[in-house]
């Protein structure tokens, strides 16, 4: 059987698994595409066609080792993630404080004054 070549002088890529753990890591590492085909090479079309599954979980998958370390931390009892993880899945918030005004003690012998007439 005769071997079909690519009509465009350059030799078509074929995805490895080093070529894919690549992609994945620089993905989760929020390395931009165009940065990736420049390390591998290739096209931002040839990226997205041999690739689409690596860039599509790569992020997913740091933030889920993320979130889990993090988890972890609070549950060893890191205040600061506990914390964190409160504030950002448990719903809390600090509330609002409001800021008091100084006042001179002349301005509430005043008050109590008009008060008690």
């Amino acid at each position: 059987m005769d071997e079909i070549k690519n009509p465009g002088g350059k030799p078509r890529h074929v995805p490895t698994e080093e070529t894919r753990q690549k992609v994945m890591d620089c993905t989760a590492r929020g390395v931009v595409q165009k940065s990736i085909c420049q390390m591998l090479g290739i096209t931002d079309k040839t990226l997205v066609k041999y690739y689409r599954e690596e860039l599509d979980i790569g992020t997913d998958d740091a933030n889920f080792q993320v979130a889990g370390a993090l988890f972890k931390k609070a549950l060893k009892g890191d205040t600061g993630s506990m914390i964190f993880w409160l504030k950002t899945r448990g719903g809390w918030r600090e509330k609002d404080r409001e800021e008091t005004q100084p006042v001179e003690v002349a301005t509430v012998s005043k008050v109590v004054i008009e008060i008690a007439k």
